[in-house]
């Protein structure tokens, strides 16, 4: 039952990571010219 909450709770962090990961991207990508990217 651990080992399944457990695996639960990353594969919520990851997308919650994934997400934050997007709009940070997005806010980035407003600020600075896409030539930067990369």
């Amino acid at each position: 039952m651990f080992y399944l909450l457990s695996l639960a709770h990353g594969k919520v962090s990851l997308g919650i990571g994934m997400l934050v990961g997007l709009e940070w991207e997005r806010n980035n990508s407003a600020v600075k010219p896409p030539s930067q990217q990369g």
